[in-house]
């Protein structure tokens, strides 16, 4: 079967096999959306049907301005969330919020580091380190790799150093890694929405995935 996979804000990163989505309509774009307007009704026949989502160089022109008194950062997740099959995977790149990439641009709106893409987890509010913004959705960090400087893998390697590649120096000096890419997996509230999981978490847990197929949103007091 073949997947059903979604380019978002492509611009001219045109992939063969995707649906390449963009607000403007350059050659290649198979649908032409603003992606800054929510909801994202011009894709709603791909409601739980997407397999895979990527988003490359996006997420950092991301306006604040939402809806529902919600961050625009969280607003587009959610849209992403509520595209993607229980067992689907979202690929984000973005410029590293300790670099030039991410500072140079004048369109930027957020400087996003690793801990950014933890917000999206209601798992990890309960410890108290990132502040609780209710979201309805949830997003679980699969892996996060690191896009380094071409000078800076030279000089490392030149000296013979690899081993600082990943280290403290690359993610503590300024302009040593000038992008991230995060892979997620969307996650699902328990039915009594005390707790989030991942689609395969909860089938190995042998809850045949009671919670991730029914795909709800949790359900807040004020009704957001």
């Amino acid at each position: 079967m073949e997947l059903t996979k979604l380019n978002l804000g492509c611009g001219k990163d045109i992939r063969a096999g995707w649906t390449n989505v963009d607000r403007v309509a350059l050659k290649g774009v198979n649908l032409s959306l603003d992606l800054f307007v929510y909801p994202w009704t011009g894709l709603n026949r791909y409601h739980k049907a997407v397999d895979e989502i990527y988003c490359g160089h996006l997420i950092e022109h991301v306006p604040h301005d939402g809806i529902n008194n919600r961050d625009g950062f969280f607003c587009f997740f959610h849209e992403c969330w509520k595209l993607l099959k229980p067992d689907g995977v979202m690929t984000v790149q973005v410029p590293y919020g300790k670099s030039t990439a991410a500072l140079q641009d004048p369109t930027h709106t957020r400087y996003l580091v690793e801990a950014s893409f933890t917000y999206l987890n209601p798992e990890l509010y309960k410890s108290g380190d990132n502040f609780d913004y209710g979201l309805p959705f949830g997003f679980e960090i699969q892996e996060i790799g690191y896009l380094y400087y071409q000078d800076w893998v030279s000089k490392v390697q030149a000296q013979g150093e690899e081993r600082f590649m990943g280290g403290f120096e690359s993610l503590h000096l300024w302009n040593v890694v000038w992008g991230l890419n995060v892979i997620l997996r969307p996650m699902y509230a328990s039915k009594d929405n005390r707790s989030w999981a991942t689609a395969r978490d909860y089938a190995s847990e042998g809850d045949n995935g009671s919670s991730p197929h029914a795909g709800q949103e949790r359900v807040r007091a004020d009704g957001h």
